[in-house]
């Protein structure tokens, strides 16, 4: 039970302090709230909107923004959200689902239906969320998301009691191929 909810809980047992392993860092810090200074995260256009630059130095540039601001936010130490978002150095993103299907809600997460520019965009995004300035250290870990068929959001599955949490990712390969 101690990684249900992300990892905040610590394991005294173990001398392991409460972490915090879910960040989203799909077009920003995730540091909405801002801190008790005042200082909030940039926040840039979802997936879609950058990958429809085709520019990869671009895509790279604002990732190194967010890796950058995830960083120094984590190092400051105080957020005005209470704890509700947490903030660790595990990055969840880039998405890379391809987007194949409309039906699918989570295309803003996204980027592109094309296979080799949304390698592209994972290789752009991923390097400039980890490579900082010190090469010797990563600005934050990468957690690649959404990989192939991830398209569970709501509909007749969800009429069914199945959500994206709790079901069987059984991809037939009729589905899997048009992906």
């Amino acid at each position: 039970g101690h990684l249900k909810n992300r990892g905040r809980q610590a394991l005294p047992e173990l001398g392991v302090p409460s972490y915090y392993w879910g960040s989203n860092c799909i077009h920003s810090s995730m540091s909405a709230n801002c801190t008790a200074a005042g200082r909030c995260s940039t926040s840039f256009p979802s997936g879609p909107s950058w990958s429809a630059t085709f520019d990869r130095e671009l895509m790279r540039s604002m990732a190194g923004v967010v890796g950058r601001e995830t960083r120094a936010f984590f190092n400051m130490k105080n957020f005005t959200d209470n704890g509700k978002n947490g903030m660790g150095l595990d990055c969840w993103g880039p998405v890379l689902n391809i987007n194949r299907d409309p039906r699918w809600g989570r295309h803003g997460e996204g980027g592109t239906e094309d296979p080799f520019l949304m390698g592209q965009l994972g290789l752009a995004w991923t390097r400039g969320l980890q490579e900082g300035e010190d090469k010797r250290f990563i600005q934050v870990a990468v957690t690649l998301k959404h990989f192939d068929a991830n398209s569970l959001e709501g509909g007749a599955e969800a009429d069914q009691g199945y959500d994206r949490h709790d079901f069987s990712a059984q991809i037939s390969k009729y589905l899997l191929a048009d992906y």
